[in-house]
């Protein structure tokens, strides 16, 4: 099966599979579900780093533990282990992250730069 093929599958089956998971299933108290978003979101990030891995310069392999955090995030905030802000200041703290490459880069690092401010956005926002 080639690349694009695999693309199409994770965009056609995944991304819905994900969202009625999400939507329709009561999974505020299931690991269950929750750890099979988390497989998903981990995927979803294995594959984005494969597919901007040739784009910018690579994200370093921590980096597809990002979207597997968001599930785990959110399911910590709805069972009040962590106050509602937390998340609010992980996305702002992913965010700062994502542009403080390229507030820093001289001027003929400018155009890398957007394109790895572009991937590192894209890996956040992503899940």
């Amino acid at each position: 099966m080639n690349n694009t093929v695999k693309r199409l599958i994770i965009f056609f089956v995944m991304i819905p599979l994900l969202t009625a998971v999400i939507l329709f299933v009561p999974w505020h108290g299931h690991a269950a579900v929750i750890l099979i978003i988390t497989a998903g979101a981990l995927a979803c990030g294995i594959e984005m780093r494969s597919m901007l891995y040739h784009a910018a310069p690579p994200l370093p392999r921590w980096a597809v533990l990002i979207p597997p955090a968001a599930p785990l995030l959110a399911w910590a905030v709805n069972m009040n282990w962590l106050p509602p802000q937390t998340a609010v200041y992980a996305l702002v703290t992913g965010v700062i992250w994502a542009l403080l490459g390229s507030v820093f880069a001289g001027p003929g690092e400018i155009p890398a730069g957007f394109a790895r401010m572009g991937s590192r956005l894209l890996l956040i926002m992503y899940p």
